[in-house]
């Protein structure tokens, strides 16, 4: 089968790919909730600690990558979290958080921020900082993982000065220090509250 043939075979398959990808969104039911939190802070605590590996070896651009995966493995258990007190996670926020793109990633990212309080971050001033590292982090989520051709120049991670990658990466794992611990002793005490 040529190229062109394989092609046209995906273009007649992909709306019935995406049908069942729709069909296949279900809510989360509270039972479940404690479960997938848990093991949205254990994958975030994974990513973190080779995000520091990585960064130990002056592997910044990767561990910034990681990061910022950390990170919004963070922000996904805490939606999660938030949804606690409505009995389950919608089909709705079930979308948002696993099936919409861009949208999803910015949901997920700026969670810990919107919703610290549920981590027990009372006060604002701790997020100041952790903003500037997540829009940092966003806007550079795609230069610092690919190489890429935009408006007729190369843009490639290995072209970005290695002071700031360090920079974004250090912002990234300063954040997760002080975020993810908090998150792991808030976030199951709310949990395990009727």
């Amino acid at each position: 089968m040529s190229i062109e043939e394989q092609l046209e075979r995906l273009d007649r398959l992909l709306p019935l790919i995406e049908k069942r990808a729709r069909m296949a969104i279900y809510p989360i039911p509270r039972k479940a909730i404690p479960q997938g939190v848990s093991f949205c802070l254990a994958n975030s605590r994974r990513l973190f600690e080779d995000a520091k590996a990585l960064f130990n070896q002056q592997r910044y651009a990767s561990s910034a990558h990681l990061g910022s995966l950390a990170y919004e493995e963070l922000g996904k258990g805490v939606l999660i979290a938030a949804s606690w007190k409505k009995g389950k996670v919608s089909k709705e926020i079930v979308r948002e958080l696993f099936h919409r793109g861009a949208r999803g990633h910015v949901l997920k990212l700026r969670a810990p921020i919107e919703r610290g309080g549920l981590m027990g971050i009372h006060s604002p001033e701790p997020t100041k900082r952790i903003r500037q590292v997540f829009e940092s982090a966003y806007h550079k989520r795609n230069d610092i993982l690919y190489v890429d051709w935009f408006v007729r120049t190369w843009k490639s991670p290995t072209a970005i000065p290695a002071s700031e990658l360090r920079f974004m990466a250090k912002g990234l794992i300063d954040s997760l220090n002080i975020l993810l611990p908090l998150a792991e002793t808030n976030l199951p005490k709310l949990l395990s509250a009727d």
